[in-house]
Formats: structure tokens, sequence, C-alpha cells
């Protein structure tokens, strides 16, 4: 969370508390509108921490179409956190619940079976809060059966129970239409200026001592917030950029103030070109490509990866290169190879690019965006989806045909039951890697979306030896080891359809 909206947060206070006027008595949800960068997520995730702390958080439902979360299990998910919250509504709950229910997408049985039905044992006191950010990520058709769903039943809601939304303006149009909704436009608030200037000052310390950094007094901090005009994501990343230029003695951190604020990088993406043109205009073409692969990676992912299968991602490409590349490519990767290098200076941007194990994602939805459309990142653009998710394709082929074995994470005997296996978890967890659990579920979706035939793909000869070989029997116990067998009946069905429709039309 980049930090926090004082003014904005006690508005927000208010309404949950009821205190609310005459006017908006009635709300049931509380819509926080604003375009990209100005705060809704860091709000919402302030009063998620701040329910919980007070056992009022009904749900924390966030949207993304980068990690695949959409609303096949919207209304579960909130059901599954309250019973979490109320014992006698998680009772209730259970005598609804069926094998049907368990898997079903259907958004009004979700709601009507495991919500209002077991709504009447409630006894939780006071207000329950479901927050939902990033409504403008769910897909307009679904979303517009999620909100009708909402409005044809939220009289049947108890009135301790309110929704908080965040969402772009232009995505929330079947939201606002409904008189249950209060709408907050964070762009038209007083309060924003002033809350931009305090989260800046709380930031350019040093940790220790509080004390402000060197050279930043209110003229430069005031600087700040008026080249941030009203964004307070353009604050935030200004921010951190200083901040780890002092922490990395990388850079002066008045000059990166400088660079930023006083040189004119007015608006984000701006902001966004300077940052990357400052740490890789320097660079060779090669490291611009990584970039574009890397980024492409990360952004067109099935779910958020790690630094280390990054990492992983780049050796199954290094690994095609002659072995003296090879040798030199992976020496002390893990600290200076390609991938390091590319997310070292990006951690203003991104998400886990100190750590191995820490998920790498962006930071805010608004680099995502930039970062695909080539007007506005220019030469930084990754380019097409498609390119993208071919390279998933053969990246995870190379993996699989280098990690897939038999008797996969060594287990003894394919007599015992797992649950009879002593320390069956830490045995999976140390002999199949996260890498090798990634592109064993989702190599087929990304074959899928790369819309490539069987007569176009490069590496048809590599899926034709997979699945012909008893490479497939390895790759189905590592899904059965990880709980994801459930996976492999779709990809199967898939791979029989693609094969059939490629044939054919190579026939033709």
């Amino acid at each position: 969370m980049p930090g926090t909206r004082l003014g904005v947060l006690e508005k927000a206070r208010t309404w949950i508390n009821g205190e609310d006027t005459d006017e908006n008595s009635d709300s049931r949800a509380l819509l926080l509108l604003g375009k990209a960068g100005v705060g809704k997520s860091a709000i919402a995730h302030r009063l998620v921490q701040e329910c919980r702390q007070l056992r009022r958080l009904g749900a924390f439902f966030r949207f993304s179409s980068s990690a695949n979360v959409g609303p096949e299990n919207f209304f579960r998910t909130i059901a599954r956190r309250i019973a979490d919250l109320d014992p006698s509504y998680a009772t209730a709950l259970m005598d609804f619940t069926d094998s049907t229910l368990n898997t079903t997408t259907s958004p009004i049985l979700q709601l009507t079976e495991l919500l209002t039905k077991p709504f009447k044992t409630l006894s939780a006191l006071g207000t329950i809060v479901i927050v939902v950010d990033a409504l403008d990520e769910c897909p307009a058709d679904h979303c517009l059966k999620l909100i009708q769903c909402l409005h044809e039943n939220i009289l049947l809601f108890p009135k301790n129970i309110r929704f908080i939304f965040t969402s772009r303006p232009s995505e929330a149009r079947y939201l606002c239409r409904h008189s249950w909704v209060s709408t907050f436009n964070l762009e038209s608030d007083k309060a924003v200026d002033a809350d931009i200037f305090q989260f800046v000052t709380s930031k350019l310390v040093h940790p220790g001592t509080k004390l402000s950094l060197s050279g930043f007094h209110n003229l430069e901090l005031q600087a700040i917030v008026t080249s941030a005009e009203h964004l307070f994501q353009y604050a935030a990343v200004v921010c951190k950029e200083i901040v780890d230029a002092e922490d990395h003695q990388r850079e002066s951190p008045l000059h990166v103030y400088t660079r930023l604020v006083t040189s004119g990088s007015q608006g984000l993406d701006a902001l966004y070109l300077n940052i990357l043109s400052t740490a890789f205009s320097a660079s060779p073409s090669s490291q611009l490509e990584g970039f574009h692969r890397v980024m492409g990676w990360i952004l067109h992912s099935q779910d958020h990866l790690s630094r280390q299968v990054l990492i992983d991602f780049e050796s199954a490409q290094v690994s095609k290169k002659s072995s003296s590349l090879v040798a030199s490519a992976l020496d002390d990767k893990n600290h200076y190879g390609l991938v390091p290098s590319i997310l070292r200076p990006l951690g203003a941007l991104l998400s886990g690019t100190e750590s191995s194990k820490d998920k790498v994602f962006p930071l805010h939805s608004s680099f995502r965006d930039f970062l695909l459309e080539e007007a506005r990142s220019k030469q930084f653009c990754i380019g097409p989806e498609l390119i993208h998710h071919i390279n998933f394709t053969t990246t995870s082929l190379n993996i699989m045909k280098q990690e897939l074995h038999f008797n996969m994470a060594f287990l003894e005997s394919s007599y015992v039951f797992n649950s009879d296996v002593p320390n069956f978890e830490e045995r999976v967890g140390t002999g199949v890697s996260e890498t090798l659990v990634y592109v064993c579920a989702y190599w087929v979706a990304h074959l899928k979306m790369s819309c490539m035939t069987e007569t176009q793909l490069m590496e048809v000869m590599k899926i034709q030896d997979f699945v012909e070989s008893s490479t497939i029997i390895f790759w189905l116990e590592v899904l059965a080891l990880k709980r994801k067998i459930h996976l492999a009946e779709e990809s199967l069905h898939f791979l029989a359809q693609w094969s059939n429709v490629s044939c054919n039309q190579h026939i033709v």
C-alpha cells in the first residue's frame, strides 16, 4: 500500500459507522471512484487493515486480470470469509453447502444459497464491511451480472453489512445508477493534496531517526505534491525512488528529486518513462529485449511469479544457446544475471524485486497499462500478448524436459498413500520446484492463448514427443502431488482438439 489518505479515510470511516447524512442513510455500498493513481486501492487496503483489527472485516476481494482473479468465486469467497468471522453463520452455511455449490460459477446460485439464506442466522453485531477492490478489472459482462445480482438481492442482506467498492469511473457505470450506492469521487476531493503532503512528509525521512532527508524541506515536499497533480501513485513512486537511492547509495536523493520533479516529469507516463530511461537507456539492445521478455512473463502469467521462477525461465532460454554462453550467463544468476539486473532498478514500480521468494508484480495497474500501449511506453512497450504466450509455451516445454523424471519428489513407493508418507509436503516442496509446478499447471493454457496451430508452432515436435513419451506420466504425477490434477483433463482435451484441428487445416 503506497500510503494513507487521512481526509478521505475519515469520510469513509464515518460512512462505515453509519454517521453519514440523511440522504445516504439507505446506502448499502460506498463507491470510491477515480482514475488510475489517485489512491483508491491505498484507501481500500487501509480500511481492510482497520476493519480486520476490529473484527469487522467480512471479506476482502480484489479483481485482477493479471493474476487471473475473476468473478467465478466472488460470492463464494465472501461467504467463506464471513464464516470465519461469525460461528453461527458458519454452522448455517454447512447446512446449505453441497457438492454443486462447491463448484458452481453461477453468481445468483452462490449468492442465494451461500449468503442470503444463511444470513438469517448471522449473530455478529456492528457493521461488517466487505471490501471489493479494482471492480474495473472484472470483465464488463461478468461485472454487469454481479451488480445485477446484488441489486436484486441487496434488501435481503442484513443492514449491518456494507460494501466498499473501488473502480475507475468508466467501468463503474453499472453501479453508479443504483440508489443503494453512495459515490465518492476522489478526483474532486479537496483533501487530496493535503493527504499527499502528509504522506510525502512521512516517507522522506531517515528510518531510524525519523528526521527529514537532508535537503528536503517544505519547498521540496510541496513541489512533489504539485507535480503529482492529485495522483497519489505519482507521489508514491517519486518517494520510493528517492528513498531507494538513499538506501542503496546509487544516486543522490536530491539528484533523483531534480530528475523526477523539477525537470518536469509531469504525469505518470512521463514519470515511468523517466525511470525506465534512466535504468536502461545506456544498456545494449539485448538488455532491452530481455526487459520485454521478463516483463511479458510478469504481466501475462496465469499467477504471480517469484523472482526465482523468472530466473529459471531465463535459464531455460539461455540453455538453448552454446555451452560457453550458458556457463557465463548462469554464473551467480541469482544476483548478477539478466533478471536481477532488470528488476533491481524497478523497486518503485514492481513488488518483489529484492527477494527470490517474493512474487513480482506491478505495484499499480497504471504501470501495467503503460507497458501494454506502445504510444505511451514507446521503446519499452512489451509487444503483442500472443508473442509472450508462445514464449511461455516453449520455455515451459524446455523446463519440463529438463526437470520431469521418474519418481518425482523421490517417493520410494507408489503403493503408499501420500497421507502415510512422513514429511510428505516437505518432500514434495523440495523435490518439485516452484517453477516446474507453474509450467506443468499452465503450459497448455499458454499454448491455447497463443492462438498458434500445430503447423505454425515451431516447437510442435516437442509437444508430440511430450504426449507420446513417458514424460506425460511424470507431468500427471506433478499435478497430482500438488493437488492440481483437475487441470489435466481440460489440458488433454484441448491438446486432442488442437492436434485434430491443425491436422485438418494442414490437409486442406
